[in-house]
């Protein structure tokens, strides 16, 4: 097995696109991002959203909560609103001129939006009023008792929701560009799905001339794909290794005292991604290696969006809207683990985002090994 790891770790090394792929491509591309957020100079801070407000009915307790709860988000340097009290008319020209992004109506049946067009903080003013329908009925009942409290519920309530912070992930906020960074890092080690496709192929008899050689041995096909799977895994951990090197001395990204732990996340993350490879290859049984390298790195490149890679709201709208998507998503818990260290002061989300990437590897192993096991030739 040892014999059989050596020449299999050897002839990952003398692929040199894989080694492009795996250590060039990951760096380049987070280096084109660093350098254009630079150069836009872009400002992480929320920018306050101009939003009207029209009262079509007398004050009511829905109003004087909602009204409240505007004034209350309009306040401040860190305001996240900048708020207008309007006619219906008025306010109908200013957002068809794009002045403002929305218009609260407060009827006699409740408070409504209209808004003009989609976009992040369109979707902040309707997440506010979802919230506001939430907490009516709090609002309503500390505005008839003791109205001098709706200040602080409001106050409260805001800061349960963190509406004027970065988007969550977890617990802690999220800094996108660090996020996406963190992102281009765990690209690095699920190009190990490529050499875990390659080394299925080499096994498989009716794949590839190799594969025909040695099925003509008397090895068992699953004491032939471990020491693959651990050569191309331990590969696929250098490669990610030196582009952490990168992101560290170059980049400047601060990981602290946490680079063992680092190393540790790298290694889940270039284990489950060798274990996908050599799962997809199993399982798809028609097509050659090229085509389905192609089809594979389209199915890892949708993991990279999912897990938000390009935008951090892309994940969060995944998480809120089909959970179970986000929590099969194997990139995701890598970027997980990353991104714990910097962000808690435990590491149970570490490890919790650790232990399901290796549950990952030992399914996505076990899977492959059951279907590899059954499979026959008539003829090599």
């Amino acid at each position: 097995m040892l014999h059989s790891f050596k020449y299999s770790f050897l002839e990952i090394f003398r692929n040199r696109e894989m080694i492009f792929f795996s250590i060039a491509f990951p760096i380049i591309l987070a280096s084109l991002f660093g350098f254009v957020i630079a150069e836009l100079n872009v400002d992480s801070s929320f920018e306050s959203i101009p939003v009207a407000i029209t009262q079509e009915t007398e004050d009511t307790q829905i109003s004087e909560g909602f009204l409240a709860m505007m004034n209350e988000l309009s306040q401040g340097d860190e305001a996240i609103l900048q708020l207008q009290t309007l006619t219906l008319d008025a306010a109908m020209e200013k957002l068809q001129a794009d002045e403002i992004l929305g218009i609260y109506r407060i009827t006699e049946d409740g408070v409504s939006l209209t808004v003009a067009g989609t976009g992040i903080r369109q979707s902040v003013l309707q997440m506010i009023s979802n919230r506001f329908l939430q907490i009516q009925s709090t609002l309503n009942t500390i505005g008839s008792e003791n109205p001098e409290l709706i200040p602080g519920a409001v106050a409260s309530i805001m800061q349960e929701i963190n509406i004027n912070q970065e988007a969550y992930v977890g617990r802690a906020p999220v800094d996108p560009l660090a996020y996406s960074v963190l992102a281009f890092l765990a690209m690095s080690c699920f190009m190990g799905s490529s050499s875990g496709l390659r080394k299925v192929f080499q096994i498989q008899a009716n794949r590839s001339p190799l594969a025909a050689r040695r099925g003509l041995s008397s090895k068992k096909r699953i004491s032939m794909i471990i020491p693959d799977f651990l050569a191309a895994m331990t590969a696929q951990f250098i490669y990610s290794s030196i582009a952490l090197v990168y992101f560290i001395f170059v980049l400047g990204m601060d990981f602290g005292n946490n680079i063992p732990l680092m190393l540790l996340a790298m290694l889940a993350g270039s284990a489950v991604g060798t274990s996908l490879g050599i799962f997809f290859g199993a399982t798809i049984q028609r097509g050659t290696e090229k085509s389905l390298d192609g089809l594979l790195t389209g199915i890892t490149m949708l993991l990279y969006v999912a897990a938000g890679m390009m935008t951090i709201a892309i994940r969060v709208l995944i998480r809120e809207n089909v959970m179970i998507l986000d929590r099969l998503n194997p990139v995701s818990h890598l970027i997980d683990a990353f991104y714990a260290l910097g962000s808690f002061s435990d590491y149970r989300h570490f490890t919790t985002s650790i232990l399901t990437m290796f549950a990952f590897t030992v399914f996505f192993c076990v899977a492959s090994a059951i279907i590899l096991r059954r499979k026959s030739y008539d003829s090599i």
